[in-house]
């Protein structure tokens, strides 16, 4: 089967491979570092342009997810949430968490990891290797799961494209539509 991966996952790839990192479980701080992001811990969470501050009292699970979250700010996402439209700070917000789902942990790499078939014990596996809590996991499991199932639905569908009879004139002769 092949896995048609999306522009999100594409784009997350590329960003890796600027950067040159190819395996799980990189320390935020040298991510940032590579990525020109001045990385800062302090009491609360906030972006300001190119700097992000984590709260030091997350866990280093949190502060991957948080920082994957505030890094799709700084990369893509512009003016001050205080000042705009609450549907469009809630569209910002949807982006940067799919963002940091798929940042932490990249359809690329997940490819080439051989997970557990219990999702259970796949959410905790990946947890470990990644560097996540183990609802992220289980979350992120989830939606590879369903971004396999539309690519098998596309394969059955491109097959039945490519096999069928030309069903207009099958239709004036058999009535079977």
């Amino acid at each position: 089967m092949r896995y048609y991966m999306t522009s999100l996952e594409k784009t997350v790839e590329s960003i890796y491979n600027r950067v040159g990192i190819d395996e799980p479980n990189i320390p935020v701080d040298e991510i940032a570092r590579k990525l020109g992001i001045e990385l800062f811990y302090g009491k609360k969470t906030f972006r300001i342009d190119h700097i992000i501050c984590l709260d030091s009292k997350l866990s280093k699970e949190k502060i991957k997810e948080v920082f994957s979250h505030e890094l799709c700010h700084c990369l893509y996402h512009v003016g001050n949430q205080l000042d705009m439209y609450e549907l469009y700070r809630q569209y910002q917000e949807f982006k940067a968490d799919n963002f940091a789902m798929h940042f932490c942990i990249p359809t690329f790499m997940l490819q080439k990891t051989i997970i557990p078939k219990q999702k259970y014990h796949a959410a905790t596996f990946l947890a470990d290797l990644f560097c996540v809590t183990n609802e992220f996991a289980f979350n992120r499991i989830e939606h590879y799961e369903r971004q396999l199932f539309a690519a098998q639905f596309h394969q059955r569908i491109s097959m039945c494209a490519e096999n069928r009879t030309n069903y207009s004139t099958a239709y004036k002769v058999n009535k079977f539509f």
